[in-house]
Order: structure tokens, then sequence, then C-alpha cells
């Protein structure tokens, strides 16, 4: 059984706090590009110009695509920024459900050893 110390607790502590960084800095990014586009977020793929949906479409004049909505996944469309908030809640999501396991299994095994 793994008994949480202080050093797994500050490395926990460490890594929330860069998945807090990281998506503060997908933020910042997803909102640099929109600032500097006219306050709309350009989706920048040749594909995509045909398509009516997405409002902001002129590869000749964005700036900072690679900013930009440049990932397509499936029928959507991501940006950097996108996949670093996502990412950032994802993996936050599922360390934080690892380490109430790992506390519920702690005390668990302190109360059979108590009986």
């Amino acid at each position: 059984m793994i008994e949480i110390d202080k050093t797994l607790a500050l490395w926990f502590s460490f890594l929330f706090l860069f998945l807090f960084i990281l998506s503060i800095f997908g933020a910042i990014c997803n909102l640099f590009v929109v600032n500097q586009n006219g306050g709309r977020m350009p989706v920048y793929n040749s594909d995509l110009n045909t398509n009516k949906h997405f409002g902001y479409i002129d590869n000749g004049k964005i700036a900072y695509p690679f900013l930009s909505d440049i990932i397509k996944i499936g029928d959507y469309i991501f940006s950097i920024g996108d996949i670093f908030i996502i990412f950032s809640i994802l993996f936050s999501f599922s360390l934080y459900v690892w380490i109430v396991y790992l506390t519920y299994t702690f005390h668990n095994s302190k109360k059979q050893k108590n009986k």
C-alpha cells in the first residue's frame, strides 16, 4: 500500500500548479489571437473555406495563424490554446480521482490494522 507522505503531497501540489499554469497559458493564447484578429477567433484551415458555419476564414489576413483554430479532430477544430486547456482539465481531473482513490485506500488500510 502506498502511504501518502509529504514528498508525494509536494509533487501533487507542483503538478496541479503546472496544470493550472498550462490552462492559463492556453487561455492567454486564445485571448491574444482573438484580440489581434478583430475580436473573432480565426479558423486557419483551407479545407473549411466552403463551410458557412465558421464565421471568420481569411487565410491571407490572419494575424498569428499558428495560434488560430488549426487542429481538426473529427468535425471539431481546435487551437493550440484549446488543446492546452483541455489537456490540463482532463489530466487534473484524473489526477484528482487518483488522489481520492489513494486517500480512500490509505484510510481503509489504517482502519483494518486497528481492528
